[in-house]
């Protein structure tokens, strides 16, 4: 399922068991990061290149697990 279908329907937040991040860009993990469920798991599959901000706490409460790979 593409992202903009999760994005645009308020029901779809936080309801992924497991999202695949693979644009390269930060917008992508935010949206990654907005899809996902509590202590679901996040898979990265890009390579960032620049500087991004994450907070701990977006990854500890929820207790998300994060993958690279």
């Amino acid at each position: 399922c593409r992202i903009e279908e999760f994005e645009n329907d308020p029901k779809s937040r936080q309801s992924a068991d497991v999202v695949v991040e693979a644009t390269g860009q930060a917008a992508g993990f935010g949206a990654a990061m907005r899809t996902v469920r509590p202590r679901g798991t996040v898979v990265l599959k890009s390579t960032f290149h620049g500087e991004w901000k994450m907070r701990a706490e977006d990854l500890v409460v929820p207790e998300l697990s994060l993958i690279h790979i």
